[in-house]
């Protein structure tokens, strides 16, 4: 199996607050050559909203896609260019970003926040030449 490097843009937000796009930019992570699609690229992660599923420090590969489905883990940004991930689920015919901890808050897309694209794939470093990846082309779900 082959490996294939994609583009950083940033880190995003696994938290109550969002982060900014970050000094990472123009860094690459490689991922697994099964999920190469010429317009992915990868987020850092910083925060523990989603722990359990994504942990702090984790790559996230992401497939843009403004309306991905409901239960996927999915990247959103704000008018401030800041991106958070959370899984995307409709309730009551609104669409809301819930976070796996239930310390954190909801989202509301349309609140100033839009969908960027859902999650394809994970990498978590394990030391120095390790790591665990796992993906799914069709999106990743908690």
């Amino acid at each position: 199996m082959g490996r294939r490097l994609f583009k950083v843009l940033g880190t995003a937000g696994a938290s109550s607050f969002p982060i900014e796009t970050s000094d990472e930019w123009g860094d690459y992570v490689e991922f697994s050559d099964d999920l190469y699609h010429p317009d992915r690229f990868a987020i850092r992660v910083r925060g523990e909203s989603m722990e359990g599923r994504i942990p702090h420090n984790a790559y996230v590969l992401v497939h843009p896609d403004p309306k991905p489905p409901a239960g996927l883990l999915t990247v959103a940004r704000n008018e401030s260019h800041e991106y958070v991930i959370k899984i995307l689920k409709q309730r009551r015919g609104d669409w809301v970003l819930i976070p796996i901890n239930p310390d954190y808050d909801e989202i509301k897309p349309g609140e100033g926040w839009k969908i960027v694209g859902y999650v394809v794939g994970i990498r978590e470093e394990r030391g120095r030449r390790k790591y665990r990846e796992e993906g799914d082309n069709d999106g990743l779900r908690p």
